[in-house]
């Protein structure tokens, strides 16, 4: 039986030789308090493949997501589209309009995903709000002139990793044309290059965003489940 190499009060943290060998069975055989929403597993360091999600056979009950790197300065850009096809960008005017926004795009959320949001975004926004917003570097997205979501990124402590600028919030692209698309996301990429002074961290799950993100030249070296 795996013994926690780190325990904290959201969650233990493991250690295994690769990702592959992290399963239900693997979840089932250790203890995971039913206070502690996250269960953790680090593993050597890979690339992130943008052609293959990673996929964990573990029960639906869980979410999973890789946290995911890159050094400063070092995102791979996708190719410059060759319109910005309308998408505008801007980063907040101040704080209180960042806490605005963002607290109408975590409503939507919710009311969009229900239970399937996950145990963070339901219970630790105001956290999140508090302790990170003051000092988060966001980016606000508009089509035709209206709102339709915004990134955030804040600096804060990777266990084994050190500080990293987290990319805890991001801009759902589903809805816009092939080439509204490319230009928010090439738009994102260079924000992101210029604004993470410590190396992004994110975290990432297999989904319509996957692709994109998977192509900035991440690596990865840990899995979380987080309970529904």
């Amino acid at each position: 039986m795996l013994k926690p190499i780190k325990r904290t009060p959201r969650g233990d943290w493991y250690s295994v030789e690769r990702p592959g060998l992290v399963d239900q069975k693997l979840l089932n055989s250790l203890d995971w308090p039913v206070d502690k929403p996250y269960m953790t597993f680090i593993f050597p360091k890979q690339k992130v493949n943008p052609a293959k999600p990673p996929r964990f056979k573990v029960s639906r009950k869980y979410l999973n997501f890789i946290r995911c790197f890159a050094v400063p300065k070092a995102i791979k850009l996708p190719a410059e589209p060759a319109s910005l096809a309308g998408i505008v960008v801007r980063p907040p005017k101040n704080l209180a309009e960042l806490k605005r926004i963002n607290r109408q795009d975590h409503k939507a959320h919710l009311k969009k995903a229900g239970k399937k949001a996950g145990y963070s975004v339901w219970n630790e926004y105001k956290f999140y709000e508090k302790e990170y917003m003051p000092k988060a570097s966001a980016l606000l997205y508009f089509r035709k002139g209206k709102f339709f979501g915004l990134s955030v990124h804040f600096p804060c402590k990777v266990f084994k990793a050190g500080t990293k600028d987290h990319l805890g919030w991001h801009v759902s692209f589903k809805g816009l044309t092939q080439a509204e698309r490319r230009s928010a996301e090439y738009q994102q990429a260079l924000w992101l290059n210029k604004t993470t002074r410590c190396g992004l961290s994110l975290s990432l799950s297999p989904g319509e965003s996957y692709k994109f993100f998977a192509g900035l030249g991440l690596t990865t070296d840990r899995v979380t489940f987080e309970r529904l």
